[in-house]
């Protein structure tokens, strides 16, 4: 087997591939590039990430011991391989500077010791071009280069005055290897000179601070990585950055004012501090308010400092929360006290990482939100700790096996202590002296969760940090009872409820006329406990789920249906029949999701629903987290009362676009059915009512999907929508459902299953979704998680989520949302200034075909309207496969104006 190269690099500045730099032989690449001067460029790995004139890459080696290379510049087709010494062998120790040899040589090379396999090389050469200078470092990294994620500022871009010492915060995509560490670049002449500062930091998140300057000065920085030992000047930093952050090559950049449109005092706070937080609100659409609120909130995760963990405000309510002082006119002032720890109620074992705010009026229609991006200011933490394993403060471990628990302090430490506290106890497991970080393996025996506290102790100070561990014993392999993911009722016995959850660990991709185009694996859960209001929402060995593999056996497929599993599912017993009860799934340990199949779904938003829209809603329950779903046994079913009638042809189809929010004044299902006469007497024949499925949020056209299966419950029961379609198909119309399937929010379960939380986004292995955006190229058209689907997976939910609303509504057909965008084609491919995807694509068109056809032959007659807006002869090509387009918002504005009267070209 050859070996495998990995080659990883942040590209800011984009050379031409004439200047690339390279490195060949047996060392670092897959062998030399050939006994003659020069060479083809075969073997070679190119140094493309650049900073300056200089190039770089990260090789990792092919074994232990000498390992020989030489570089290669001048790629033109073929390759000058050069040497420090012709025909000698010459040994290279990291973090110094050599000069090649001028000419071309295939005798003589480069060696480098290596110790660990595990060890990255960073290979730098200082310039590209045809004819470099031949100078060249390389330097050691005990892992793969951790990327500068986000960079904060405080205070913020049009806040910094001449007092301000500024304060910058960068985050990392993972805990940074040894050998590399973050540093700040800055300037105030425009780069006539420059100033590099080491940032401090532990984990994830690092701290510097660039000194107070005068008004009017313009300051720009970035943020760079190199190695923690190299010595950093203006004249070699490009030559010794791995990689870093400068906003895209525009750098960051603030001017000193003197006329501040927020300040806060002190402008770095501690934790313990009274913080002052004044608003001039002269020129924002809080100008004259006779009120003004201060929504705000403190992260306490380190890894996201603008989060708002904490939060003091209720949103729209003129209750005195947050409530700010005038102190003249439009100059607001808040005093946040006691100190930040109190008027947050912090918990102890919590540290505070940023205060975010904006400002709002008494009613909450007007805000100041720094534009969308509310507003940052850095906290001074002081002496704190992270819990690095279990990240996520919990986790579920089987039983007879350990787990590591690793911990991160800002000083050494006098000492660590874990100590088991299940149950009000206070037991010390283990007492360990010094360091900075806590590393030990935690043996886990019994079943249950138990509760653990870490003890940081550094001179008076202590900080805390708790955890939870679930054992559990090996789930049962047994056949699930259905075939089908979701929840089933049993007909028979009422008391009696079964729940299967699919958790896939391999995906196939079939393009719309069902060939393979590829496939992945994904990461295989642990455990599944269902937790909820039928056992005190409390992981237990009886609610652990068993797991179905769906005959794979690790190396073949009993079945031979392509399907590898994992189905997690559980026969819940003992339910009170009528009752309904709220539940989550327990991944892991750690992630609490709802039942994506469910067909009632339980979130904080429900408070908001008054209840004469929705009577006798069930409780939000506190244990729950996010989305939770709904069960009940011995459900009633609905009785459909409308008389079948003759649908018209779908060439005659007049169609009323239906907002529920806005149709009526009470927006609900049933307000609406009071007008349906008033739409019948207009002549329509056809109603197409916005989406209807749970989105997030209550106040919403619907396009922020989360779950395919439960209609929303701001607008009234599931009874009563089904009541309006009745209604209509008791007036002889027609009624299609809007659906969004070409994207989903991030609250949707199947996004959430399969998390990248460090870049915010379904992860590589997501089973149905991209991890970035597929077709379209414009940011505008990224929203949410964009479904994959060429996934067999994701295929099959599509066709579910159209026979459940056909069968259980009595749908006629369905508006699909933005169906340019089902594909799977890189944005990038699509000619230029395509951002939009229109250009003709047959894959699209395949995949679309595959999922009409699919209803088509379970539902014939369904209605099938595309909102696709693609080149024409796409559309025709679809048009001709007896699929309506829906042709945007134009042709009602020529017939508004006509109706006003206006005199336009089409009136």
């Amino acid at each position: 087997m050859k070996p495998f190269v990995f080659i990883t690099f942040l590209m800011l500045f984009v050379f031409p591939l004439s200047a690339q730099n390279a490195v060949v032989g047996t060392g670092f690449s897959t062998g030399w590039g050939g006994g003659s001067c020069p060479t083809g460029s075969s073997n070679f790995n190119y140094l493309s990430a650049s900073y300056g004139t200089s190039l770089g890459g990260v090789l990792s080696p092919n074994g232990t011991g000498w390992q020989y290379f030489r570089m290669g510049i001048a790629w033109d087709a073929t390759t000058h391989q050069r040497a420090i010494t012709i025909g000698s062998d010459v040994t290279v120790v990291p973090e110094q500077e050599y000069m090649l040899n001028s000419s071309c040589t295939t005798s003589g090379a480069m060696k480098v010791n290596i110790t660990s396999t595990s060890d990255k090389y960073v290979f730098k050469t200082s310039q590209g071009g045809t004819n470099p200078e031949g100078r060249f470092i390389l330097f050691k990294v005990g892992g793969y280069l951790k990327n500068v994620l986000s960079v904060m500022q405080s205070p913020q871009n049009e806040n910094v005055t001449a007092s301000n010492v500024v304060t910058v915060l960068a985050t990392t995509d993972g805990v940074l290897p040894t050998g590399q560490k973050l540093y700040l670049r800055y300037t105030n002449n425009n780069w006539a000179s420059s100033t590099i500062l080491p940032m401090d930091g532990i984990g994830t998140l690092f701290k510097a601070q660039i000194p107070a300057n005068t008004t009017g000065t313009n300051v720009q920085y970035y943020i760079l990585t190199s190695s923690p030992t190299i010595s950093l000047s203006s004249s070699n930093v490009d030559f010794y950055t791995f990689n870093g952050n400068n906003n895209n090559g525009a750098n960051f950049s603030y001017t000193v004012t003197s006329t501040p449109k927020v300040t806060v005092s002190p402008v770095f706070p501690s934790p313990t501090d009274d913080v002052t937080i004044d608003f001039y609100a002269a020129g924002t659409d809080l100008a004259g308010e006779a009120k003004v609120y201060l929504h705000s909130g403190v992260s306490t995760t380190s890894t996201n400092p603008k989060n708002f963990s904490q939060t003091i405000g209720n949103w729209g309510q003129d209750d005195g929360i947050g409530a700010m002082t005038s102190v003249g006119t439009d100059h607001w002032r808040k005093v946040l006290s006691p100190n930040l720890i109190g008027y947050f109620s912090v918990n102890v074992s919590n540290d505070i990482f940023g205060l975010n705010f904006l400002f709002r009026s008494d009613d909450g229609s007007l805000k100041e939100d720094n534009s969308g991006s509310n507003y940052f200011n850095a906290v001074n933490t002081g002496l704190y700790c992270i819990l690095l394993q279990p990240s996520n403060g919990s986790i579920s471990v089987q039983t007879g096996s350990t787990t590591h628990i690793s911990a991160q302090g800002t000083n050494v430490a006098d000492n660590w202590i874990l100590k088991d506290t299940t149950g009000g106890q206070n037991i010390v497991i283990t007492n360990i002296a010094g360091g900075s970080t806590f590393d030990y393996n935690l043996s886990v025996t019994s079943v249950g969760t138990k509760s653990y506290l870490l003890e940081y102790h550094v001179g008076a100070v202590t900080k805390y940090k708790t955890f939870q561990i679930i054992g559990f014993n090996a789930p049962q392999v047994i056949a699930r009872p259905y075939e089908k993911p979701g929840i089933y009722y049993n007909t028979q016995d009422p008391t009696k409820a079964t729940l299967i959850l699919h958790a896939p660990t391999y995906t196939r991709y079939l393009n719309g006329n069902g060939v393979q185009t590829g496939w992945n694996n994904s990461t295989s859960k642990n455990s599944v406990h269902v937790i909820g209001d039928f056992n005190d929402w409390t992981p237990s060995q009886s609610y652990l789920m068993h797991v179905d593999h769906d005959g794979w056996n690790g190396t073949s497929d009993a079945d031979n249906d392509g399907d590898r599993g994992d189905y997690w599912w559980i026969e819940l017993q003992g339910l009170t029949p009528g009752q309904e009860y709220v539940f989550q799934y327990l991944i892991d340990g750690y992630l609490k999701v709802g039942d994506p199949y469910c067909a009632k779904v339980s979130d904080p938003d429900d408070a908001n629903i008054p209840s004469s829209v929705y009577p006798n809603l069930i409780t939000y329950p506190a244990e729950a987290v996010d989305r939770a779903s709904v069960l009940q046994t011995g459900q009633s079913s609905y009785t459909w009362s409308a008389s079948a009638f003759t649908h018209p042809d779908k060439n005659e189809l007049n169609i009323y676009e239906l907002h529920f929010r806005d149709f009526t004044e009470e927006g609900t299902y049933l307000a609406a059915i009071d007008k349906l006469d008033y739409i019948k007497g207009l002549g329509v024949n056809t109603i197409h009512v916005m989406p209807v499925s749970e989105f997030e949020g209550n106040s919403s056209w619907g396009y922020n999907p989360n779950f395919y299966f439960a209609p929303d419950k701001a607008y009234g029961t599931a009874t009563d929508l089904k009541a309006f379609i009745d209604a209509c198909h008791a007036r002889k119309i027609l009624v299609v459902n809007d659906l969004v399937l070409n994207h989903a929010f991030f609250s949707n379960v199947m996004a959430k299953m399969y998390w990248n939380s460090i870049y915010n986004r379904p992860a590589d292995d997501n089973p149905w979704f991209n991890p970035t955006h597929k077709m379209v190229k414009s940011d505008a058209g990224h929203w949410g998680a964009d479904w994959n689907h060429e996934s067999i997976h994701t295929q099959k939910m599509v066709d579910s989520i159209l026979g459940y609303w056909i069968t259980e509504f009595n749908f006629d057909g369905f508006r699909f949302d933005f169906t340019k965008g089902f594909g799977q084609t890189d944005p990038n491919s699509f000619p230029p200034g395509d951002d939009w995807a229109s250009s003709y694509n047959q894959d699209r068109i395949d995949l679309l075909k595959r999922m009409i056809n699919t209803m088509w032959s379970h539902y014939p007659g369904k209605i099938a309207i595309f909102e696709h807006l693609a080149v024409p002869s796409e559309d025709k090509v679809l048009a001709d496969f007896g699929i309506l387009m829906w042709s945007g918002v134009s042709h009602h504005n020529d017939l508004k104006n006509f109706i006003l009267g206006y005199n336009t070209d089409n009136t």
